[in-house]
């Protein structure tokens, strides 16, 4: 998938997990609390996939932008993104 190589691997594992049923994922954490030798540095376009969350996390991670796909998460009411 586009992009999922950039991911450290705690992270992609709960992406990829996600992503095998994404009308199913309505909550997806990824603090970076306990990974700072690993964070999330970008977030892969097929995020656009999950539709149906409402709910993401990723606080504590050194994320600068966030990928255009963003704009599919129809869903999405809550994005937290402190200490990024």
């Amino acid at each position: 998938m586009d992009g999922m190589w950039r991911l450290p691997g705690w992270a992609r594992e709960k992406v990829e997990g996600a992503l095998r049923d994404p009308a199913a994922c309505k909550y997806l954490d990824l603090r970076g609390y306990g990974h700072k030798d690993d964070p999330i540095t970008s977030l892969p376009a097929a995020f656009g996939q999950l539709t149906a969350l409402k709910r993401l996390e990723v606080q504590n991670n050194p994320l600068a932008s966030l990928p255009a796909a963003f704009g599919q998460l129809t869903a999405l009411t809550e994005l937290d993104l402190q200490r990024n």
